[in-house]
């Protein structure tokens, strides 16, 4: 057999490569510059996504701190159904000042005369049962009535709430907070 020699070509001169005049010309992408963009992309979602997610814990953690706060206010400042004075359970460890220096919402709530002498209940399942009520619950709190909760009663529209409850909303409106309906009689010269 015989060998031929190899064979050569000339080597293309830069002249006489053809130049594409399309916008589309083939692009050579490199590892390094593939392995850039796609940190880049990787670091711009995980912002992204930890933005979102921090707004999402944001909103719910100023929510658990004003529930809180309302819970604070009902627990620490509300005047005892049974006595008619503040009696706080651990009040010798916290101190929150008086009462007139947290419920001052609102020109346009009621007094504590005029709350004070709207009527309080004692709360029974068993009687509760037998009567044709369907407002078993507290719509301030959104709480089930238990046995022995003090319940005040609005006297136009005959809702019923937790004395707590019901207190703090009066010291800032007028009103039922169900039907709003108005809690005293416009012609009663109440100091609000």
């Amino acid at each position: 057999m015989r060998e031929l020699p190899p064979a050569t070509s000339p080597s293309p001169s830069p002249s006489s490569q053809p130049i594409s005049s399309t916008p589309h010309s083939n692009i050579e992408l490199s590892p390094p510059l593939i392995a850039m963009v796609v940190v880049v992309g990787t670091a711009f979602l995980i912002v992204l996504y930890t933005r979102v997610i921090s707004q999402l814990f944001r909103r719910l953690y100023c929510r658990y701190r004003r529930w809180r706060r309302r819970r604070r206010l009902l627990l620490f400042s509300a005047p005892s159904p049974m006595t008619g004075h503040h009696d706080p359970v651990g009040a010798t460890t916290i101190s929150f000042g008086s009462s007139s220096d947290y419920f001052i919402f609102s020109p346009y709530g009621l007094d504590d005369s005029a709350i004070k002498s709207l009527p309080t209940s004692l709360f029974s399942k068993s009687k509760a049962k037998h009567l044709a009520c369907t407002n078993r619950d507290c719509a301030v709190c959104l709480l089930e009535f238990e046995d022995n909760d003090y319940l005040r009663t609005l006297p136009f529209c005959s809702h019923a709430f937790h004395v707590e409850c019901i207190d703090v909303w009066l010291r800032s409106h007028a009103t039922c907070p169900l039907c709003r309906a108005s809690v005293i009689r416009p012609d009663l010269n109440y100091n609000y």
